[in-house]
């Protein structure tokens, strides 16, 4: 499962929305979405991109993540 995918979900945000807001190819977050790409596997680009989408920190956002990352593990 892909936490970022799961979250951007939650805050109802598209990975076209993220693109637009971030002025970065679509096909880069579209790539970062994919149900195989793991929390460790994604770039600092991409996690700024979608933090910036739902108006956090780019470390608020990774804090988030690796809780429902480690949520999902259990």
């Amino acid at each position: 499962m892909n936490v970022l995918k799961k979250q951007l979900e939650k805050e109802n945000v598209s990975a076209y929305s993220v693109s637009k807001k971030a002025n970065i190819p679509y096909t880069t977050i579209n790539n970062a979405l994919k149900d195989s790409k793991k929390l460790d596997g994604q770039t600092v680009k991409v996690l700024k991109a979608a933090a910036l989408a739902i108006n956090r920190t780019p470390g608020q956002l990774l804090d988030e993540l690796i809780k429902l990352d480690e949520k999902i593990k259990r």
